[in-house]
This record gives structure tokens, C-alpha cells and sequence, in this order.
């Protein structure tokens, strides 16, 4: 997730050096950790510049064939010390898209 204050999703390809984009958000967001396996995105915490960069409390998971997306809540423990979030669990099963 970059560019475009979060609303583009790209992938890079380690051979070659070179980006690429996939496709453009409808939600921005930024800072998330996104992993890809398979046609799917899944993208877990982050924060959204929509709402004043409040941090993001679930996991999105994202379908590259056809761009839906399903959301489910993660489970978090706030460190005050460097104020970040972590994620303590997050449970996704491919079932979520059925």
C-alpha cells in the first residue's frame, strides 16, 4: 500500500527492480502490513489518513480477481512505551469470502 496518501496498491518484483501497480484502494491506508498468497491481499492494522490517521484495528483482506474485500477485528495490546500497536491475533480463514 503507497502512494497517492495510501490509496495505491502495488507489488514489487525482486527480479526485475520494478513496481507494479495492481490497482487503486477505495480506502486509503498506510503503514499496514500487507501480505499476498495467492489472489489474495491481506492487510493487517495500519492507520487511515481518512480519520486523522486513527489506527486501523482489523485485518482486510483484499480479492485481486475481483477487488471485494472482507474486513474481521484483530485483538490488540497498546504500548504506551513506543506507541504502537500490536497484534496479538488475527484469525483469517478463506472462508471468509464465501
Amino acid at each position: 500500500m503507497s502512494g497517492d496518501h495510501g490509496r495505491k496498491c502495488e507489488t514489487f518484483n525482486t527480479v526485475t527492480n520494478q513496481w507494479t501497480l495492481l490497482f487503486d484502494l477505495d480506502t486509503p491506508i498506510s503503514c499496514c502490513l500487507p501480505v499476498k498468497v495467492d489472489n489474495y491481499i491481506t492487510c493487517i492494522g495500519g492507520c487511515s489518513f481518512d480519520t486523522d490517521e486513527e489506527n486501523i484495528e482489523k485485518c482486510t483482506v483484499i480479492c485481486m480477481k475481483d477487488r471485494s474485500t472482507r474486513s474481521v477485528p484483530l485483538q490488540f495490546a497498546y504500548r504506551k512505551r513506543y506507541r504502537s500497536f500490536q497484534c496479538i491475533r488475527a484469525v483469517i480463514r478463506k472462508s471468509i469470502f464465501r
